[in-house]
């Protein structure tokens, strides 16, 4: 696509250094949702943030520790939360390390963690990606914790299949669980969107298919979708953004899967938009849409360079067009 191509150009001129300001003119020509005349913000470095407001405070929790090594990954010490009154405050604000009142030693790999009411959810392996599966924690005190490991989610009908990246969304007043698994574990790849009703805040019933890679956005490198995240305007749920193709290069990209209505649990009831949100080049992904009062906010990650590696990803965020999303949301 034309984006691409200037990512590429970009990359070139810039060797392969790519900064906020080139980002912002070049996806401010995906469907004009990005406001041109305000800045792309980064915030630091990171993965996977993840945004919620609680106690009428925002808060930004993201897995700061980039390193590959497995061992560099244990239980959800590595992670930090970064709360101020408004979310643009959140880029000045000082991360606080998560307080763990006690974790499985052998949690490694530890991806995308989200805090939902007073439960954390987030994925992680024993030390090697095929055993990576959902873990809960729970605290009854601030989103800092101290928070207490639970074990593994459970599933009603004994299902242990390969997930990462659960999100939980409302529907009509019901909960579901959203996230990226494996159709059998020695897949690896395609990694396609289930979805299940969540019985309790610790244990989901039967997973249902909703998505599996078939597109060129999320295909062209390996076949992916991930990183499912609600979309709420105005007490409205319009969909998910979900995040495909491979994270660690330049190609992974965000687009939108609608909710057309009826049952949640039927692939029937959702469809992708016409084209991606974010095909930029820049390995935009594992965003989430938040509005504060009038204003909605893209936060997500981008990489700051052309080469491969998941080292040089960096959280930022961009103010959107409320009415230019909702009609993007139509197609």
């Amino acid at each position: 696509m034309e984006y691409s191509a200037g990512a590429d150009r970009l990359a070139k001129s810039n060797k392969g250094q790519y900064n906020s300001s080139d980002m912002l003119d070049i996806i401010h020509q995906n469907h004009n949702i990005i406001h041109r005349k305000r800045k792309v913000r980064d915030i630091c470095s990171g993965a996977d943030p993840f945004v919620f407001k609680k106690n009428n405070l925002w808060h930004l929790l993201l897995q700061e520790d980039l390193r590959p090594d497995p061992e560099a990954h244990r239980g959800i010490g590595g992670y930090t939360l970064r709360t101020a009154r408004s979310l643009e405050g959140i880029k000045n604000a000082n991360p606080e390390p998560l307080i763990v009142a006690n974790q499985d030693d052998h949690l490694r790999q530890v991806w995308a963690a989200e805090i939902h009411s007073n439960f954390l959810y987030v994925a992680a392996s024993e030390g090697g990606n095929r055993t990576h599966r959902m873990h809960v924690y729970q605290t009854d005190e601030s989103p800092l914790g101290p928070w207490k490991y639970l074990g593994k989610l459970k599933t009603a009908d004994g299902e242990d299949f390969w997930a990462i990246d659960l999100t939980i969304i409302k529907i009509n007043g019901n909960s579901y669980g959203v996230w990226s698994g494996w159709k059998a574990n020695d897949d690896e790849f395609p990694q396609h969107i289930y979805i299940s009703e969540m019985l309790s805040e610790t244990e989901i019933g039967p997973r249902h298919l909703l998505s599996s890679p078939k597109d060129n956005w999320c295909t062209s490198v390996k076949p992916i979708l991930e990183g499912p995240q609600a979309i709420d305007i105005d007490g409205k749920f319009y969909g998910l953004t979900i995040t495909g193709n491979a994270s660690w290069t330049k190609d992974y990209s965000t687009s939108v899967m609608k909710y057309l209505g009826g049952d949640p649990l039927q692939k029937s009831s959702w469809a992708f938009v016409c084209q991606p949100l974010f095909e930029s080049g820049f390995g935009i992904g594992h965003g989430i849409i938040v509005q504060e009062k009038k204003q909605l906010y893209y936060i997500g990650h981008r990489k700051s360079s052309d080469q491969p590696g998941w080292g040089d990803r960096v959280i930022f965020y961009a103010s959107l067009s409320k009415e230019k999303l909702i009609d993007y949301l139509a197609s």
